[in-house]
């Protein structure tokens, strides 16, 4: 058992072993964080000048504590970090060897502008998301991912509701994903095979509501709405092959309204 205290603000408390020492690739750990508090002003007089990227702010106080379980390339792994910048959580297994994982993340009011030194673009996230399977190639990898954005912010304007599953399974993949925002409101499935030079897509997307306006894209006051389907066998620059349909196509513009005929390309 260890615990320190006393380096200004920064405290641990935590237990385990380690085995399998000098060689640090290869020992096994088993460590156990209690209690682990720091701060912004602690942790830069650790690190080494000029080691952090100049675009990542350390927020001002952190607490975390957790497990860590196996080798830096075979672990599992379960983290809980508290911030005044917003918090986040780990939790699963990732064996890099066998590249397979199980793991699930998530976060609570994270300020990625703030800590991304972006903040007139980035705001806070409060978000979900699993990853289960095995390959980090497209090609190879079987797989399959949730993500649920629960409130998100973007150039001032607050996300909410957006969901998104993907399934990759030997160079094929399948996509559900849709939002239900007041200002953008769509539906979207997807099926692709990326074993080719050039991939295979098919598309349906619905596009109930598109205010650019509203979400600070433009500064006219332009919405929109339509139906798409495309089904592209090859997506060749050269030999494109496959068709796109567009339908139900309406635009409105400082209270101008246009409704279009469908559009259809092959």
């Amino acid at each position: 058992y260890l615990e320190l205290g006393g380096i200004g603000n920064t405290s641990l408390a935590a237990s385990g072993n380690i085995r399998g020492l000098p060689d640090g690739k290869k020992a096994y750990y088993d460590l156990a964080v209690a209690r682990l508090t720091t701060s912004r002003a602690d942790l830069l007089r650790i690190i080494p000048a000029k080691s952090l990227p100049q675009n990542i702010r350390i927020p001002d106080r952190i607490a975390a504590n957790g497990k860590f379980t196996g080798r830096v390339n075979r672990f599992q792994v379960n983290l809980h970090v508290r911030t005044s910048s917003g918090n986040a959580d780990l939790a699963g297994s990732l064996d890099l060897a066998r590249k397979t994982y199980n793991l699930t993340a998530s976060t609570q009011s994270a300020d990625l502008g703030y800590i991304l030194k972006q903040d007139s673009l980035l705001g806070k996230v409060t978000l979900y998301a699993t990853a289960a399977g095995s390959g980090f190639d497209p090609k190879k990898m079987n797989s399959v991912f949730h993500l649920n954005l629960e409130e998100g912010e973007f150039k001032s304007y607050r996300y909410k509701g957006l969901v998104l599953e993907a399934d990759l399974h030997n160079g094929s993949g399948k996509i559900v994903s849709s939002l239900h925002d007041p200002n953008l409101t769509y539906e979207l499935t997807g099926e692709g095979s990326f074993t080719e030079k050039y991939p295979a897509a098919k598309i349906a997307l619905q596009l109930d509501t598109l205010n650019l306006l509203a979400l600070h894209l433009l500064k006219d006051t332009l919405q929109m709405h339509f139906q798409l389907d495309a089904d592209f066998p090859s997506t060749d620059p050269d030999a494109l092959q496959g068709k796109l349909t567009i339908q139900d196509i309406a635009f409105s513009n400082a209270g101008d309204k246009l409704h279009t005929d469908t559009i259809r390309l092959s």
